[in-house]
C-alpha cells in the first residue's frame, strides 16, 4: 500500500514528533522514507529585506553564501536524522527542494509519487491559524496523497 513516505523536517524535536509514526508504517510495508527539508530561495530571501521608502531595498547584499550555509546545515542535520533511521533497517532518501515549504512540500510529493506524507501540528484553531498560518493546514488541503497529521503539544516547563 505505502512505497513512499514523506517526513518533513526543519530542524526541530517538534517535526521530528512525526518519525516513530512514518518508522512504524514504512517497517510495516517496507516503504521508503523521504526526509525533506525547504531551503530558502534567493527570491525568498531578497524579499525579506526591508524597503526604503524610495522603493529601493534598503540592504543589499549577495545571499548565496546564506543560501549555501542554511543548505548545508540542512543536508548534515537530515544526514543525522537518516543515519538514524537507517541503523533500524529502513531504507531512507534526503532532499533539501528551495522553495515555500507548503508548496514546495506538495511539489516535491507529486514529483516523487509519495504515497503518504506524515506531519505535524501545532493543532492550533481559529485566530491562532489565522495568525501564525498552518504549513500542515495548507498541506491537508491541497495535497494529492494521503497526508498522517500528528498533533503535537508544545511542552510548556
Amino acid at each position: 500500500m505505502f512505497q513512499r513516505i514523506v517526513v518533513p523536517l526543519d530542524g526541530s524535536s517538534f517535526a521530528e514528533a512525526a518519525l516513530p509514526y512514518a518508522q512504524d508504517i514504512a517497517q510495516k510495508f517496507g516503504a521508503a522514507i523521504d526526509l525533506v527539508q525547504a531551503i530558502g530561495t534567493e527570491e525568498m530571501l531578497l524579499a525579506s529585506q526591508p524597503i526604503d521608502p524610495t522603493g529601493a531595498s534598503a540592504m543589499m547584499f549577495d545571499p548565496g553564501p546564506i543560501i549555501e550555509a542554511e543548505k548545508s546545515e540542512a543536508v548534515s542535520y537530515l544526514d543525522g536524522v537518516a543515519a538514524r533511521l537507517r541503523a533500524a533497517g529502513l531504507t531512507v532518501n534526503t532532499a533539501t527542494p528551495g522553495g515555500s515549504s507548503g508548496d514546495m512540500l506538495l511539489e516535491y510529493a507529486r514529483a516523487n509519487q509519495t504515497d503518504l506524507m506524515v506531519i505535524t501540528s501545532h493543532g492550533r484553531g481559529g485566530l491562532g491559524r489565522i495568525v501564525m498560518g498552518s504549513v500542515t493546514d495548507h498541506i491537508v488541503r491541497n495535497s494529492e496523497c494521503p497526508v498522517m497529521v500528528v498533533k503535537v503539544k508544545e511542552d510548556k516547563s
